[in-house]
C-alpha cells in the first residue's frame, strides 16, 4: 500500500483511508510473527515471492487498478480467514489471531471494492482468476 501510495496521486481522505490499511497488514504481520513464534516457527526471510502478486502487480497502472488488485488479495485472504476460523479443528490459537484480524480483512476488502470500482475490478478478475489457478498449478 505504501508504495503505490508515494506512486500515484489521490485526495487527503483516499490517502488516509489506504495509509490506515497499510497500517492494519504491518499489526496483521506482527501478530502472525507472534503466532509463530509461540509455536517455535519462524517465517523464511528467503521465501520466494508470490507468483501471484507478480501477476497482479504487472497490471497496475494507476490507484484504481492498485486498489483493484488488492481487493482481489483481500478477497482472498478474508475468505481463506473465514473458513479457518470456522473449522473445528483449528487451534485456538490460530482462531484467536484470524478473530483480530479477519474484520479488519473485511473492512479492507469492501473499502477496495469502493475505490477501485465496479468496472476495474471487471477487468481485474480473469486476471486474478488466471494468477489463482496459476499458484494452483491449474495454469
Amino acid at each position: 500500500y505504501q508504495s503505490f501510495l508515494d506512486k500515484y496521486d489521490t485526495d487527503a481522505r483516499t490517502w488516509l483511508i489506504l495509509n490506515n490499511i497499510a497500517e492494519d497488514e504491518k499489526k496483521h504481520a506482527g501478530i502472525l510473527v507472534d503466532l509463530l513464534a509461540g509455536r517455535n516457527e519462524a517465517i523464511d526471510p528467503d521465501a520466494p515471492q508470490s507468483t501471484y502478486w507478480s501477476t497482479m502487480d504487472s497490471h497496475i497502472i494507476d490507484l484504481d487498478t492498485a486498489c483493484a488488485a488488492n481487493y482481489y488479495c483481500e478477497a482472498l485472504g478474508a475468505f481463506r480467514f473465514e473458513v479457518i476460523v470456522d473449522m473445528p479443528c483449528t487451534p485456538s490459537d490460530v482462531k484467536e489471531a484470524l478473530r483480530i484480524i479477519l474484520p479488519d480483512e473485511q473492512f479492507h476488502r469492501q473499502t477496495l471494492k469502493r475505490l477501485a470500482g465496479d468496472e476495474t475490478l471487471a477487468r481485474f478478475k480473469t486476471i486474478h482468476e488466471d494468477a489463482v489457478a496459476a499458484l494452483k498449478g491449474i495454469k
